[in-house]
Protein backbone atom coordinates (compact mmCIF):
# COMPACT_ATOMS: atom_id res chain seq x y z
CA UNK A 1 0.00 0.00 0.00
CA UNK A 2 1.34 3.41 -0.93
CA UNK A 3 1.72 5.65 2.11
CA UNK A 4 0.71 9.28 1.80
CA UNK A 5 3.22 11.86 2.96
CA UNK A 6 2.20 14.10 5.88
CA UNK A 7 -0.04 16.93 4.73
CA UNK A 8 1.41 20.31 5.65
CA UNK A 9 -0.81 22.27 3.28
CA UNK A 10 -4.31 20.80 2.93
CA UNK A 11 -5.84 21.44 -0.48
CA UNK A 12 -8.11 24.45 -0.99
CA UNK A 13 -8.13 28.01 0.29
CA UNK A 14 -10.22 30.18 2.50
CA UNK A 15 -12.79 32.44 0.96
CA UNK A 16 -11.85 35.38 3.18
CA UNK A 17 -8.45 36.12 4.65
CA UNK A 18 -5.73 33.65 5.54
CA UNK A 19 -6.07 30.16 6.92
CA UNK A 20 -4.65 31.38 10.20
CA UNK A 21 -7.37 34.03 10.51
CA UNK A 22 -10.03 31.41 9.89
CA UNK A 23 -8.51 29.07 12.49
CA UNK A 24 -8.46 31.94 14.98
CA UNK A 25 -12.14 32.61 14.41
CA UNK A 26 -12.96 28.93 14.86
CA UNK A 27 -10.99 28.79 18.12
CA UNK A 28 -12.80 31.88 19.39
CA UNK A 29 -16.18 30.33 18.50
CA UNK A 30 -15.60 27.29 20.72
CA UNK A 31 -17.65 27.31 23.97
CA UNK A 32 -14.78 25.66 25.83
CA UNK A 33 -14.47 27.80 28.98
CA UNK A 34 -15.67 25.04 31.34
CA UNK A 35 -13.30 22.45 29.84
CA UNK A 36 -10.29 24.78 30.01
CA UNK A 37 -11.13 25.83 33.56
CA UNK A 38 -11.25 22.19 34.65
CA UNK A 39 -7.94 21.40 32.94
CA UNK A 40 -6.27 24.49 34.41
CA UNK A 41 -7.34 23.49 37.92
CA UNK A 42 -5.78 20.08 37.37
CA UNK A 43 -2.57 21.85 36.32
CA UNK A 44 -2.47 24.05 39.42
CA UNK A 45 -3.05 21.10 41.74
CA UNK A 46 -0.21 19.06 40.20
CA UNK A 47 3.35 19.86 39.32
CA UNK A 48 4.05 23.10 37.38
CA UNK A 49 3.81 22.77 33.59
CA UNK A 50 5.50 24.75 30.84
CA UNK A 51 2.29 25.41 28.92
CA UNK A 52 -1.24 26.30 29.89
CA UNK A 53 -4.07 23.85 29.25
CA UNK A 54 -5.66 26.43 26.95
CA UNK A 55 -2.56 26.54 24.73
CA UNK A 56 -2.35 22.75 24.46
CA UNK A 57 -6.09 22.54 23.73
CA UNK A 58 -5.71 25.16 20.98
CA UNK A 59 -2.79 23.21 19.53
CA UNK A 60 -4.97 20.09 19.22
CA UNK A 61 -7.89 21.97 17.61
CA UNK A 62 -5.60 23.85 15.20
CA UNK A 63 -3.94 20.59 14.21
CA UNK A 64 -7.36 19.02 13.63
CA UNK A 65 -8.43 21.93 11.42
CA UNK A 66 -5.20 21.64 9.43
CA UNK A 67 -5.77 17.92 8.90
CA UNK A 68 -2.68 16.71 10.74
CA UNK A 69 -2.93 13.05 11.65
CA UNK A 70 -0.06 12.93 14.13
CA UNK A 71 0.89 15.32 16.90
CA UNK A 72 4.43 15.47 15.51
CA UNK A 73 3.10 17.08 12.32
CA UNK A 74 1.22 19.71 14.33
CA UNK A 75 4.32 20.57 16.32
CA UNK A 76 6.42 20.85 13.16
CA UNK A 77 3.84 23.25 11.73
CA UNK A 78 3.99 25.34 14.91
CA UNK A 79 7.79 25.61 14.82
CA UNK A 80 7.75 27.14 11.35
CA UNK A 81 4.59 29.26 11.66
CA UNK A 82 4.83 32.34 13.90
CA UNK A 83 1.19 33.38 13.56
CA UNK A 84 -0.10 29.91 14.39
CA UNK A 85 2.01 29.88 17.56
CA UNK A 86 0.60 33.27 18.51
CA UNK A 87 -3.07 32.25 18.31
CA UNK A 88 -2.24 29.08 20.27
CA UNK A 89 -0.74 31.21 23.03
CA UNK A 90 2.85 30.12 22.43
CA UNK A 91 6.04 32.18 22.24
CA UNK A 92 9.11 31.57 20.05
CA UNK A 93 9.69 28.28 18.24
CA UNK A 94 11.67 27.01 21.24
CA UNK A 95 8.44 27.31 23.25
CA UNK A 96 6.59 24.71 21.15
CA UNK A 97 5.48 21.75 23.34
CA UNK A 98 7.31 18.45 23.12
CA UNK A 99 5.57 15.29 21.97
CA UNK A 100 5.57 13.80 25.46
CA UNK A 101 3.78 16.91 26.78
CA UNK A 102 1.05 16.55 24.16
CA UNK A 103 0.78 12.85 24.91
CA UNK A 104 0.23 13.56 28.60
CA UNK A 105 -2.32 16.24 27.74
CA UNK A 106 -4.26 13.83 25.52
CA UNK A 107 -4.45 11.37 28.42
CA UNK A 108 -5.86 14.12 30.62
CA UNK A 109 -8.28 15.18 27.92
CA UNK A 110 -9.64 11.66 27.45
CA UNK A 111 -10.89 11.80 31.04
CA UNK A 112 -12.86 14.96 30.16
CA UNK A 113 -14.78 13.42 27.24
CA UNK A 114 -18.08 14.35 28.89
CA UNK A 115 -17.13 18.03 28.78
CA UNK A 116 -16.15 17.75 25.11
CA UNK A 117 -19.58 16.26 24.49
CA UNK A 118 -21.05 19.29 26.25
CA UNK A 119 -19.13 21.49 23.79
CA UNK A 120 -20.57 19.47 20.90
CA UNK A 121 -24.12 19.96 22.21
CA UNK A 122 -23.54 23.67 22.82
CA UNK A 123 -22.25 24.12 19.27
CA UNK A 124 -25.26 22.34 17.75
CA UNK A 125 -27.59 24.60 19.75
CA UNK A 126 -25.61 27.71 18.83
CA UNK A 127 -25.71 26.83 15.13
CA UNK A 128 -29.45 26.25 15.40
CA UNK A 129 -29.88 29.85 16.61
CA UNK A 130 -28.77 30.88 13.11
CA UNK A 131 -30.36 27.93 11.28
CA UNK A 132 -33.80 27.34 12.88
CA UNK A 133 -34.57 24.40 10.57
CA UNK A 134 -31.51 22.45 11.73
CA UNK A 135 -32.60 18.86 12.46
CA UNK A 136 -35.67 18.87 10.22
CA UNK A 137 -34.10 16.70 7.50
CA UNK A 138 -32.01 13.82 8.85
CA UNK A 139 -29.94 10.88 7.66
CA UNK A 140 -27.89 8.25 9.51
CA UNK A 141 -24.86 6.24 8.43
CA UNK A 142 -21.67 4.71 9.79
CA UNK A 143 -18.12 5.14 8.52
CA UNK A 144 -14.84 3.41 9.29
CA UNK A 145 -12.06 4.72 11.52
CA UNK A 146 -8.71 2.97 11.42
CA UNK A 147 -6.74 2.48 14.60
CA UNK A 148 -3.02 3.21 14.71
CA UNK A 149 -2.30 -0.47 15.34
CA UNK A 150 -1.90 -3.50 13.13
CA UNK A 151 -4.75 -5.98 13.14
CA UNK A 152 -4.19 -9.58 14.17
CA UNK A 153 -6.24 -12.72 13.55
CA UNK A 154 -6.86 -12.54 17.27
CA UNK A 155 -7.69 -8.86 18.03
CA UNK A 156 -6.61 -9.42 21.64
CA UNK A 157 -3.06 -9.97 20.37
CA UNK A 158 -3.05 -6.54 18.71
CA UNK A 159 -1.55 -3.40 20.22
CA UNK A 160 -5.16 -2.16 20.28
CA UNK A 161 -7.23 -5.03 21.74
CA UNK A 162 -10.40 -2.90 21.81
CA UNK A 163 -10.39 -2.64 18.01
CA UNK A 164 -12.11 -5.24 15.83
CA UNK A 165 -12.42 -6.03 12.15
CA UNK A 166 -15.23 -4.41 10.19
CA UNK A 167 -16.61 -5.56 6.85
CA UNK A 168 -18.70 -3.48 4.47
CA UNK A 169 -19.96 -4.23 0.97
CA UNK A 170 -19.74 -1.32 -1.44
CA UNK A 171 -21.76 -1.45 -4.68
CA UNK A 172 -20.16 -0.50 -7.97
CA UNK A 173 -20.98 -0.28 -11.66
CA UNK A 174 -18.82 -1.64 -14.48
CA UNK A 175 -18.34 0.09 -17.83
CA UNK A 176 -20.90 -2.21 -19.43
CA UNK A 177 -23.52 -1.10 -16.91
CA UNK A 178 -23.51 -4.29 -14.83
CA UNK A 179 -23.27 -3.97 -11.06
CA UNK A 180 -21.07 -5.67 -8.49
CA UNK A 181 -20.23 -5.53 -4.78
CA UNK A 182 -16.73 -4.91 -3.45
CA UNK A 183 -15.97 -6.08 0.07
CA UNK A 184 -14.12 -3.54 2.20
CA UNK A 185 -12.34 -4.72 5.38
CA UNK A 186 -10.65 -2.57 8.04
CA UNK A 187 -9.33 -2.93 11.58
CA UNK A 188 -10.40 -0.33 14.10
CA UNK A 189 -13.61 1.44 14.94
CA UNK A 190 -16.76 2.91 13.45
CA UNK A 191 -18.20 6.41 13.65
CA UNK A 192 -22.00 6.60 13.50
CA UNK A 193 -23.35 9.99 12.44
CA UNK A 194 -26.81 11.52 12.46
CA UNK A 195 -26.61 14.42 10.03
CA UNK A 196 -28.85 17.31 9.02
CA UNK A 197 -29.07 16.79 5.26
CA UNK A 198 -30.10 20.35 4.43
CA UNK A 199 -27.05 22.00 5.99
CA UNK A 200 -24.78 18.93 6.02
CA UNK A 201 -23.84 19.23 9.69
CA UNK A 202 -23.70 16.52 12.40
CA UNK A 203 -26.28 16.66 15.20
CA UNK A 204 -25.41 13.42 17.04
CA UNK A 205 -22.77 10.68 16.98
CA UNK A 206 -21.51 7.52 18.62
CA UNK A 207 -18.25 5.57 18.29
CA UNK A 208 -18.13 1.78 18.46
CA UNK A 209 -15.74 -1.02 17.51
CA UNK A 210 -15.73 -1.86 13.81
CA UNK A 211 -17.73 -5.07 14.19
CA UNK A 212 -20.72 -3.41 15.89
CA UNK A 213 -24.02 -3.45 14.01
CA UNK A 214 -24.75 -0.01 12.55
CA UNK A 215 -28.50 -0.48 12.89
CA UNK A 216 -28.26 -0.53 16.69
CA UNK A 217 -26.88 3.02 16.78
CA UNK A 218 -29.63 4.96 15.02
CA UNK A 219 -31.97 5.05 18.04
CA UNK A 220 -29.24 6.21 20.51
CA UNK A 221 -28.30 8.93 18.00
CA UNK A 222 -31.94 10.01 17.68
CA UNK A 223 -32.29 10.13 21.48
CA UNK A 224 -29.09 12.15 21.76
CA UNK A 225 -30.23 14.59 19.05
CA UNK A 226 -33.66 15.01 20.65
CA UNK A 227 -32.08 16.01 23.98
CA UNK A 228 -29.88 18.48 22.11
CA UNK A 229 -32.41 20.05 19.76
CA UNK A 230 -35.81 19.77 21.44
CA UNK A 231 -37.00 22.84 23.37
CA UNK A 232 -37.10 22.30 27.10
CA UNK A 233 -40.40 21.16 28.56
CA UNK A 234 -40.67 24.26 30.81
CA UNK A 235 -40.69 26.39 27.67
CA UNK A 236 -43.84 24.62 26.51
CA UNK A 237 -46.00 24.64 29.65
CA UNK A 238 -44.64 21.29 30.75
CA UNK A 239 -45.88 19.42 27.67
CA UNK A 240 -43.47 16.87 26.20
CA UNK A 241 -41.89 18.04 22.95
CA UNK A 242 -41.68 15.71 19.94
CA UNK A 243 -39.06 17.61 18.03
CA UNK A 244 -38.85 15.08 15.19
CA UNK A 245 -42.58 15.02 14.44
CA UNK A 246 -42.97 14.39 10.68
CA UNK A 247 -39.20 14.69 10.12
CA UNK A 248 -37.87 12.36 7.38
CA UNK A 249 -35.03 10.12 8.61
CA UNK A 250 -33.13 8.46 5.75
CA UNK A 251 -30.84 5.44 6.01
CA UNK A 252 -29.55 2.66 3.76
CA UNK A 253 -30.73 -0.95 3.80
CA UNK A 254 -28.38 -1.80 6.66
CA UNK A 255 -31.01 -0.21 8.92
CA UNK A 256 -33.92 -2.18 7.40
CA UNK A 257 -35.40 -3.57 10.61
CA UNK A 258 -39.08 -3.57 11.62
CA UNK A 259 -38.32 -2.45 15.18
CA UNK A 260 -36.39 0.58 13.92
CA UNK A 261 -39.36 1.64 11.78
CA UNK A 262 -41.70 1.22 14.73
CA UNK A 263 -39.57 3.19 17.20
CA UNK A 264 -38.91 6.02 14.74
CA UNK A 265 -42.64 6.29 14.01
CA UNK A 266 -44.14 5.73 17.48
CA UNK A 267 -41.51 7.16 19.84
CA UNK A 268 -40.23 10.08 17.76
CA UNK A 269 -43.09 10.74 15.32
CA UNK A 270 -40.50 10.68 12.51
CA UNK A 271 -40.97 9.39 8.97
CA UNK A 272 -38.43 6.63 8.24
CA UNK A 273 -37.08 6.57 4.68
CA UNK A 274 -35.04 3.35 4.72
CA UNK A 275 -34.13 1.20 1.75
CA UNK A 276 -35.22 -2.44 1.86
CA UNK A 277 -32.91 -5.40 1.50
CA UNK A 278 -35.24 -6.69 -1.21
CA UNK A 279 -35.52 -4.34 -4.19
CA UNK A 280 -39.04 -2.91 -4.13
CA UNK A 281 -39.20 -2.64 -7.92
CA UNK A 282 -38.62 -6.34 -8.57
CA UNK A 283 -41.78 -8.34 -9.12
CA UNK A 284 -41.74 -11.57 -7.15
CA UNK A 285 -39.95 -10.33 -4.04
CA UNK A 286 -41.49 -10.93 -0.63
CA UNK A 287 -42.42 -7.25 -0.41
CA UNK A 288 -44.10 -7.27 -3.81
CA UNK A 289 -46.12 -10.39 -3.03
CA UNK A 290 -47.20 -9.43 0.48
CA UNK A 291 -48.08 -5.74 0.28
CA UNK A 292 -51.71 -4.72 0.10
CA UNK A 293 -51.20 -1.73 -2.18
CA UNK A 294 -51.59 -3.83 -5.34
CA UNK A 295 -54.82 -5.16 -6.81
CA UNK A 296 -55.52 -7.82 -9.44
CA UNK A 297 -57.49 -7.22 -12.63
CA UNK A 298 -60.03 -10.05 -12.64
CA UNK A 299 -60.27 -9.98 -16.44
CA UNK A 300 -56.59 -10.03 -17.43
CA UNK A 301 -54.93 -11.31 -14.24
CA UNK A 302 -52.65 -8.24 -14.28
CA UNK A 303 -51.69 -6.56 -11.01
CA UNK A 304 -51.84 -2.77 -10.68
CA UNK A 305 -50.71 -0.40 -7.95
CA UNK A 306 -53.46 1.44 -6.09
CA UNK A 307 -53.57 5.21 -6.47
CA UNK A 308 -52.00 6.89 -3.45
CA UNK A 309 -54.32 9.56 -2.02
CA UNK A 310 -52.28 10.70 0.96
CA UNK A 311 -51.26 9.93 4.52
CA UNK A 312 -53.96 10.36 7.17
CA UNK A 313 -52.06 11.23 10.31
CA UNK A 314 -55.06 11.11 12.61
CA UNK A 315 -55.78 7.53 11.50
CA UNK A 316 -52.11 6.55 11.16
CA UNK A 317 -53.08 5.15 7.77
CA UNK A 318 -52.21 5.39 4.11
CA UNK A 319 -55.18 6.21 1.91
CA UNK A 320 -55.44 4.60 -1.54
CA UNK A 321 -57.98 4.62 -4.35
CA UNK A 322 -59.01 2.24 -7.12
CA UNK A 323 -56.74 2.48 -10.21
CA UNK A 324 -59.59 1.94 -12.72
CA UNK A 325 -60.40 4.59 -15.32
CA UNK A 326 -64.10 4.70 -14.46
CA UNK A 327 -65.20 3.49 -17.90
CA UNK A 328 -67.46 0.44 -17.66
CA UNK A 329 -67.57 -2.00 -14.74
CA UNK A 330 -64.54 -1.82 -12.46
CA UNK A 331 -62.30 -4.83 -13.23
CA UNK A 332 -60.62 -4.57 -9.82
CA UNK A 333 -63.34 -4.08 -7.20
CA UNK A 334 -66.54 -4.67 -9.21
CA UNK A 335 -69.63 -3.24 -7.50
CA UNK A 336 -67.55 -1.93 -4.58
CA UNK A 337 -66.20 0.77 -6.89
CA UNK A 338 -68.61 3.60 -7.69
CA UNK A 339 -66.27 5.44 -10.02
CA UNK A 340 -68.23 4.35 -13.17
CA UNK A 341 -71.34 6.06 -11.71
CA UNK A 342 -69.46 9.29 -10.94
CA UNK A 343 -68.33 8.51 -7.41
CA UNK A 344 -64.79 8.72 -5.99
CA UNK A 345 -64.24 4.98 -6.42
CA UNK A 346 -63.22 2.37 -3.91
CA UNK A 347 -61.21 3.73 -0.98
CA UNK A 348 -58.72 1.50 0.83
CA UNK A 349 -56.95 2.46 4.05
CA UNK A 350 -53.88 0.61 5.28
CA UNK A 351 -52.64 1.17 8.83
CA UNK A 352 -48.90 1.58 9.25
CA UNK A 353 -49.07 -0.76 12.24
CA UNK A 354 -50.08 -3.60 9.89
CA UNK A 355 -46.44 -3.73 8.79
CA UNK A 356 -44.17 -0.81 9.74
CA UNK A 357 -41.53 -2.07 7.35
CA UNK A 358 -43.78 -2.22 4.28
CA UNK A 359 -46.00 0.78 4.95
CA UNK A 360 -44.31 4.07 5.80
CA UNK A 361 -45.78 7.57 6.14
CA UNK A 362 -43.95 8.43 2.91
CA UNK A 363 -44.93 5.53 0.60
CA UNK A 364 -42.04 3.67 -0.98
CA UNK A 365 -43.60 3.90 -4.45
CA UNK A 366 -43.79 7.73 -4.36
CA UNK A 367 -41.44 10.24 -5.94
CA UNK A 368 -41.17 11.99 -2.58
CA UNK A 369 -39.68 8.83 -1.04
CA UNK A 370 -36.98 8.81 -3.71
CA UNK A 371 -36.24 12.52 -3.16
CA UNK A 372 -35.93 12.07 0.59
CA UNK A 373 -33.78 8.98 0.20
CA UNK A 374 -31.43 10.81 -2.18
CA UNK A 375 -30.76 13.30 0.62
CA UNK A 376 -28.93 10.51 2.44
CA UNK A 377 -25.84 11.27 0.36
CA UNK A 378 -25.32 14.31 2.63
CA UNK A 379 -23.89 11.92 5.25
CA UNK A 380 -21.29 10.74 2.75
CA UNK A 381 -20.27 14.33 2.05
CA UNK A 382 -19.88 15.01 5.78
CA UNK A 383 -17.79 11.85 6.07
CA UNK A 384 -15.73 13.05 3.11
CA UNK A 385 -14.90 16.34 4.82
CA UNK A 386 -14.02 14.57 8.06
CA UNK A 387 -11.68 12.17 6.28
CA UNK A 388 -10.26 14.14 3.36
CA UNK A 389 -9.92 17.55 5.04
CA UNK A 390 -9.55 16.68 8.72
CA UNK A 391 -7.86 13.31 8.01
CA UNK A 392 -10.06 11.47 10.49
CA UNK A 393 -9.97 8.07 8.79
CA UNK A 394 -6.51 7.30 10.17
CA UNK A 395 -6.85 8.55 13.72
CA UNK A 396 -3.22 8.28 14.82
CA UNK A 397 -4.46 6.86 18.14
CA UNK A 398 -4.99 3.48 19.75
CA UNK A 399 -7.83 2.56 22.09
CA UNK A 400 -11.52 3.35 21.89
CA UNK A 401 -11.36 6.34 24.25
CA UNK A 402 -8.61 8.08 22.33
CA UNK A 403 -10.22 7.30 18.97
CA UNK A 404 -13.49 8.71 20.27
CA UNK A 405 -11.62 11.80 21.43
CA UNK A 406 -10.13 12.23 17.94
CA UNK A 407 -13.56 11.81 16.33
CA UNK A 408 -15.19 14.31 18.70
CA UNK A 409 -12.41 16.85 18.06
CA UNK A 410 -13.11 16.57 14.32
CA UNK A 411 -16.86 17.02 14.81
CA UNK A 412 -16.37 19.91 17.24
CA UNK A 413 -14.00 21.57 14.76
CA UNK A 414 -16.54 21.14 11.96
CA UNK A 415 -19.37 22.67 14.00
CA UNK A 416 -17.19 25.50 15.33
CA UNK A 417 -16.17 26.24 11.75
CA UNK A 418 -19.84 26.47 10.75
CA UNK A 419 -20.64 28.68 13.74
CA UNK A 420 -17.72 31.01 12.96
CA UNK A 421 -18.93 31.37 9.37
CA UNK A 422 -22.47 32.15 10.57
CA UNK A 423 -21.20 34.68 13.09
CA UNK A 424 -19.25 36.33 10.28
CA UNK A 425 -22.47 36.44 8.21
CA UNK A 426 -21.05 33.98 5.67
CA UNK A 427 -23.65 31.17 5.66
CA UNK A 428 -22.45 29.99 2.25
CA UNK A 429 -19.12 28.99 3.85
CA UNK A 430 -20.38 26.74 6.67
CA UNK A 431 -19.24 23.66 4.73
CA UNK A 432 -16.02 25.12 3.23
CA UNK A 433 -13.58 23.17 5.35
CA UNK A 434 -10.65 23.09 2.90
CA UNK A 435 -7.87 25.40 3.91
CA UNK A 436 -4.26 26.38 3.26
CA UNK A 437 -1.86 27.29 6.02
CA UNK A 438 0.00 30.59 5.68
CA UNK A 439 3.69 30.76 6.46
CA UNK A 440 4.65 32.93 9.39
Amino acid sequence: MKLRSPRIFPAGAFTEGSAIKRIERVLDALPDAELIDTLEKQTSEGRPRRHSAESLWRVLIAGTLLGHRYVANVLAELRRNDRLRTICGLGPSEDVPQEYEMSRFVKRLVKQQDKIDVIFVALVRAVREYLPDLGKQLAQDGTHLRTNARGKHDPAASADPEATYGVKAKPGTRKDGSTYERTFVWFGYKLHLLVDTEHELPVAYTVTSASEDEAKQIIPCMQQAEKTLAPRADDNEGEPVRFFEDVPVAADKGYDDTEIYRILHEDFGAKPVIDMRHATADVGTVYDRDRDTRVRNEQTGEFRDLRFLGYEKDRQSLKYGCPCDGVGPCPFFGARCNKPSGGPGAIIRIKLADNFRYYTAIPRESKKWNREYDRRTAVERVNGRLKQVLDLEYTGFRGKNKVRLRASLGLVAMLAHALAALQAQQPANIRSMSQRAEAG
